[in-house]
């Protein structure tokens, strides 16, 4: 038997029982039903999803103001959601749904319990036109015993450590090139210090070399003063020692910032919010 026979007996083999919700943003399952916010229905995700092909078809609807969006997947349950809004989602039969969506650019996302949200290529969906689209789930640690591949994997900021689920002696550093690996699925986890870790599901496709960047969420910011020569600056009851030209670091998140001119004059007192990995400018102007 083949291992793409395998892989797909492997994901229809899986009888999730989770209901999900319909929301205003655009997301909409075949139920129409809520799903709990709960820890115990957070699924592991040990699994990815990916678009083997999207094309236009010679077919039209009668509806002006839509287009339709037929999707094929062996994996079950999937949710939608779009950028703008989706008028509805019929499962016709096991494995296939059409997805109607106002006429023009979506970027359309996917849900399915145990796998990780796949973002599809922003599209435009032209009036009355239909679509048709064919979806494939890769099971976590599901390789090939003799197909190989690569993998460059580069990560934002660079030189992030990388961990390799099921390879204890794994070291490296992006960017990093995984040369004649066998084909399949691998969960790397990527850290850096000062940055959040992720941890990614990644696919190794036979005979190609494929390309992965990791965004790291940085859990620091930055505060640009233009204040007067002489000016104290405290931030959070500590005073900032100042480089003229370079921003101050701060952990992002809400802090308190007090500016005193000579003789313990108040010039500002007020407080920000620093966003992860952006600088906010504070600004105090010379009377």
């Amino acid at each position: 038997m083949k291992l793409t026979n395998v892989l797909a007996l492997t994901v229809l083999a899986f009888s999730f029982q989770f209901t999900y919700a319909q929301g205003t943003s655009g997301r909409t399952s075949a139920g129409g039903l809520i799903r709990p916010n709960t820890k115990e229905n957070v699924p592991v995700l040990n699994g990815i999803m990916k678009v083997d092909s999207l094309w236009e078809t010679t077919k039209i609807i009668r509806e002006d103001d839509r287009s339709l969006l037929i999707v094929h997947s062996e994996v079950p349950n999937l949710v939608f959601e779009s950028n703008r809004a989706i008028t509805k989602v019929e499962p016709k039969s096991s494995g296939y749904w059409e997805v109607w969506l106002p006429f023009g650019s979506h970027i359309l996302k996917v849900d399915a319990v145990g796998f990780q949200r796949l973002e599809m290529p922003a599209r435009s969906y032209a009036r009355k036109r239909v679509y048709e689209t064919k979806i494939s789930g890769i099971l976590k640690n599901q390789r090939s015993a003799t197909d190989k591949g690569n993998l460059v994997l580069t990560s934002t900021p660079e030189g992030a450590s990388i961990k390799l689920d099921g390879f204890p002696d794994f070291k490296g550093t992006t960017p990093y090139a995984f040369n004649d690996y066998a084909s399949g699925t691998y969960m790397i986890t990527v850290t850096k210090e000062k940055y959040d870790p992720k941890e990614v599901i990644v696919f190794i496709e036979k005979g190609k070399t494929t390309t992965e960047n990791i965004r790291l969420a940085a859990q620091f910011g930055f505060l640009n003063f233009d204040v007067p020569d002489g000016a104290q600056v405290v931030v959070d009851n500590q005073t900032a020692a100042l480089v003229r030209g370079r921003p101050f670091e701060v952990a992002a998140g809400i802090h308190r910032l007090a500016i005193r001119a000579g003789g313990g004059i108040s010039l500002k007192d007020t407080t920000v919010v620093v966003p992860p990995g952006e600088t906010v400018q504070v600004r105090v102007p010379l009377r």
